[in-house]
């Protein structure tokens, strides 16, 4: 039985299975909460994503899924967009480990390392989109992957958007339109994430503090 797989067609493991199991995957790390994402599906159910970012070693995104029903009304968010959160994650079975639960919420060990207390993010690769490309190579039903992406700014022109490393040498197309106070801003790095042909940008890091793209 390849629980993967069975996920893609619509059944899969609760979550106190994924808690109780032996063999799940688990990463003790500081996540931050760099994404979420609310949608209503065709069955009536609101899919809740939250996307977290290892600032630690080891698996460096996470989703957390939540569903409930349309009927329900809107549901306040459980996270804060940058808020960073001791946690151990108990992964879903995958060739790319992805989705999650938390199994263990920590509190704050005080080992920042900014002036702030914020802890920093980890360093973006040079070449953000081999992880992909990696990605599929493990697991080719992937529809999107998060990215960390380095520094770099938004150009737009008419209604297209693009996101390009400052150094010119990577420019992506971005679903959507960023808000314009937002868009203008250089980002020292970026999470979105990437489809094969689109951005879909959640927040960055800029000289100014995080930025959350979320509408």
């Amino acid at each position: 039985h390849d629980g993967e797989l069975s996920r893609l067609v619509g059944s899969s493991e609760n979550r106190d299975s994924i808690l109780e199991s032996a063999t799940a995957l688990r990463v003790s790390a500081t996540w931050e909460v760099v994404g979420e994402q609310v949608t209503t599906r065709r069955d009536g159910l609101v899919s809740q994503a939250t996307w977290l970012m290892n600032l630690d070693e080891g698996i460096q995104f996470a989703l957390l899924l939540d569903f409930f029903p349309a009927s329900l009304g809107k549901r306040g968010s459980a996270f804060a967009i940058g808020e960073q959160l001791e946690a151990e994650l108990a992964f879903y079975p995958a060739r790319q480990p992805l989705r999650a639960v938390i199994a263990e919420r920590k509190s704050n060990s005080g080992q920042d390392n900014t002036a702030n207390g914020e802890r920093d993010w980890p360093a973006a690769p040079v070449q953000p989109l081999d992880t992909y490309r990696d990605a599929l190579r493990l697991a080719p039903w992937i529809s999107e992957l998060p990215l960390l992406l380095p520094s770099g700014r938004i150009g737009h022109a008419g209604s297209a958007c693009w996101w390009q490393s400052q150094d010119r040498t990577l420019t992506l197309p971005i679903a959507g339109t960023p808000a314009k106070h937002i868009a203008s801003i250089p980002s020292n790095k970026t999470v979105a994430l990437w489809d094969g042909m689109r951005l879909t940008l959640l927040s960055a890091q800029s000289d100014w503090g995080r930025l959350s793209y979320a509408e």
